[in-house]
């Protein structure tokens, strides 16, 4: 006899090869195939391991934001600095059309030389070095000198640490690339400046920030800030050219520390004098929080976050050391049976946390010395001269201990991107939480083959945009910034007007339409297609599976009946069947509970029984049968074989029939599905009772989901062929002559 459609272990006739018979039956009389149990039991065990990692890798992310915002403070931090840089930008300004009016221009307009020396005796001095106290316009009260703690103040809640340093980095004579022209028009040309790179556009903060400053010692110069001597260097350093053509970056620096915030914050304004002859200006702030455990709760938070990486990094271990154990100290093979795609997220995840931590603990060793130095300095107020070289070592600290925050704020920054890998692998144990990931594993091969082209037709445009507006428009003006603008371009960003400047109206239509119509309108979307695609198919067999609650309330329950002694963990069962099945993962073996209790001592019938109905319902869940057009005339044949009735012959006319199609198809219910009901519905071809009467036959479910199958199998088809149509027409008449009357097909779909 033929096996059984979905359980492939029953051998059953032909005709009841379709026939829908309860779990209970199977599981108790029939059995299930060992192979199936495993199955369902290593699933069931996958899936507690999801709900147990799940919390953990929340917490995870939880502890490690608390922790983090607890020592950056960005909110602290940036006020701070927003209010030092508003004050130079708007406060600090020169080109006063007349003595006492408003100033024209800030350090943004300091284009060349003399610009900047304006600026620092009338922009810089007036705001940082002031010498008698400031009052309102057409106030009548008198301006008088600064007292001394009046002058250590800085925007009223900042205290100032140190003189004002200014530096500079110069370059030295090098060869030119047309010698010629250089000697007939007598012209010197430079080497380049750490910055030269960085200087042919509008240079980023960043790039100021990460590239190292070169200073020329011998250019250094102080301004006292509780001394009237400030105004009389800085026209001594103009009068001696301070500043010249060797000259590749000036910086004005100056430490400030608020006593509320408890924020030590170095500031430095860079003018950066490019070979172009256009000076970059760009100010830098680096802040340092010097006793960030003021709060008890700080501590808490990296303890339970480095408590966790630590939990993380044992389990690691202990999986290493078995697993060196089972291949023998054999490490080639136990590294390609170990190192897969999420051992090695977990092995980055705990040495970037580590990693962290040191560069933590550096901060804070640098942080308690640097603070010692700042409360010793204090004694050389009154002497800076003496000072000078104690100041300029302290600001070369601050300087490194700033970089060093930064780096460990890029180092943290990143982090949470091995926080959300984490958290897909225990989202993978879960079926429905796995979702995402398994639609771009399996779409991983059309989104290689779909990145291929894209990158292609995406870098034609760069390189065409590069060629087209690449010497007027900065976004162009290099293979990274026009990778950028095209890519922000798709995201809904462009500035299509200075394209038409630069290129005119009629290249910057084929450009522009052509590459939105090709690379937004039909790639995104093809890619979309790809993805959604995939998706679909995936969801699909997601649906199947139990919801995270459902395992989260299994798992509670199996903890429960563990401790109450009621039954045997999962882990224990299986570990104990398979040393005495050894080949039971593929064993086509037919098992009853009494084998299970039989081979598992200590094992509960009833844990037994449920062991076996699960593997039955998760197996045809996995594996639903679809029911096809002729199985359905089949059942056809059979019931007029029953009632000794002629089959009816093609239709005349296939419209009335898609019309009554779409009518009998809207009565059925919408969560009904052919996969769903057919294979445990559809008995009709195993019709014992030859005695039925036909008015019963009518009223019975079995008629009514036959005709219900046969709509939803044409449904999947949005334009049912002519074969199609007429088994749709034969099945509709059958059930007409069957029922021996006519009735309205809608009415017979009712249950």
């Amino acid at each position: 006899m033929p096996p059984h459609r979905i359980f492939y272990w029953l051998d059953v006739p032909k005709e009841d090869n379709l026939m829908d018979i309860p779990d209970e039956e199977i599981a108790e009389q029939y059995g299930v195939p060992e192979r199936v149990v495993l199955n369902y039991w290593t699933g069931e065990l996958a899936a507690e391991a999801a709900v147990k990692t799940l919390p953990r890798a929340l917490l995870l992310i939880v502890f490690f934001a608390l922790m983090a915002l607890n020592h950056e403070s960005p909110s602290t931090v940036q006020a701070i600095e927003k209010a030092i840089e508003y004050d130079i930008f708007e406060n600090g300004n020169f080109a006063f059309s007349t003595p006492g009016a408003m100033g024209h221009k800030n350090f943004e307009d300091a284009n060349s030389i003399a610009d900047f020396w304006s600026w620092m005796n009338l922009g810089f001095s007036a705001i940082y070095l002031p010498q008698s106290t400031s009052v309102s316009e057409l106030s009548t009260l008198p301006s008088a000198s600064l007292p001394r703690k009046g002058r250590s103040m800085y925007l009223l809640h900042n205290r100032k640490l140190g003189p004002v340093k200014l530096s500079q980095e110069t370059v030295v004579e090098a060869g030119c690339k047309n010698p010629g022209m250089a000697k007939h028009y007598n012209l010197t040309c430079l080497e380049p400046g750490s910055m030269s790179p960085y200087l042919r556009i509008t240079p980023t903060v960043f790039n100021v920030d990460s590239v190292e400053f070169v200073e020329d010692t011998d250019k250094t110069a102080w301004l006292n800030y509780q001394s009237s001597q400030p105004p009389q260097l800085l026209r001594e350093l103009e009068r001696t050219g301070w500043l010249n053509a060797r000259t590749h970056r000036a910086k004005v620096s100056f430490m400030s520390y608020n006593g509320q915030s408890d924020v030590l914050t170095i500031t430095d304004i860079h003018f950066m004098f490019a070979t172009s002859g256009m000076i970059w200006k760009k100010i830098v702030m680096r802040s340092i929080i010097l006793n960030p455990y003021v709060d008890w709760w700080t501590l808490v938070f990296e303890v339970f976050f480095f408590g966790v990486i630590t939990w993380i990094f044992l389990e690691e271990l202990i999986e290493v050391w078995a697993g060196m154990f089972q291949y023998k100290c054999n490490p080639i093979k136990f590294l390609r049976g170990y190192l897969g795609f999420w051992n090695t997220v977990d092995w980055i995840s705990v040495i970037l946390a580590y990693v962290m931590m040191g560069l933590w603990i550096a901060q804070m060793i640098l942080g308690n010395d640097l603070q010692k130095k700042l409360e010793a300095i204090t004694s050389c107020s009154d002497d800076f001269v003496s000072c000078a070289a104690g100041y300029s070592a302290l600001h070369s600290e601050v300087e490194y201990l700033g970089a060093l925050v930064r780096r460990s704020g890029i180092v943290s920054g990143f982090y949470p991107l091995c926080i959300m890998l984490r958290l897909f692998k225990a989202f993978s144990s879960q079926p429905r939480l796995a979702v995402v990931t398994r639609t771009l594993s399996r779409a991983a091969g059309d989104l290689a083959h779909f990145g291929i082209v894209f990158i292609s037709v995406f870098f034609t445009y760069v390189f065409m945009g590069m060629t087209l507006f690449g010497r007027n428009v900065e976004g162009f003006s290099q293979l990274d910034l026009a990778v950028s603008t095209l890519f922000i371009t798709l995201m809904g960003e462009f500035e299509v007007p200075d394209l038409e400047d630069h290129a005119g109206r009629s290249i910057t239509f084929v450009f522009f339409g052509t590459y939105m119509c090709t690379a937004l309108m039909l790639l995104l979307n093809m890619l979309i297609a790809i993805i959604m695609d995939v998706y679909a198919e995936t969801k699909h067999h997601a649906t199947s599976s139990s919801p995270v609650w459902d395992d989260a309330y299994d798992l509670v329950r199996r903890a429960k009946q563990n401790w109450q002694g009621k039954r045997l963990p999962l882990p224990r069962c299986v570990k104990v069947y398979v040393e005495k099945n050894k080949d039971a993962m593929e064993s086509e073996k037919v098992i009853k509970a009494e084998n299970l209790i039989a081979d598992i001592p200590g094992l509960k019938r009833d844990q037994a029984k449920r062991a076996l109905l699960g593997a039955v319902n998760l197996w045809k869940v996995k594996n639903p049968v679809e029911v096809l057009n002729e199985d359905i005339l089949n059942g056809i044949n059979h019931l007029f074989a029953l009632r000794d009735v002629q089959s009816p012959r093609s239709p005349t006319s296939s419209a009335p029939v898609r019309r009554g199609v779409t009518e009998v198809v809207h009565t059925v219910p919408p969560a009904t599905k052919v996969m769903e009901v057919a294979p445990e519905e559809l008995n009709f071809a195993v019709q014992r009772d030859t005695q039925v009467e036909t008015e019963e036959l009518c009223s019975r479910t079995t008629l009514q989901v036959l005709i219900r199958a046969a709509l939803l199998r044409l449904e999947k088809y949005e334009a049912p062929g002519e074969r199609d149509t007429e088994v749709l027409q034969h099945i509709l008449t059958s059930a007409e002559r069957i029922c021996a009357t006519s009735v309205d097909m809608v009415s017979a779909l009712k249950i």
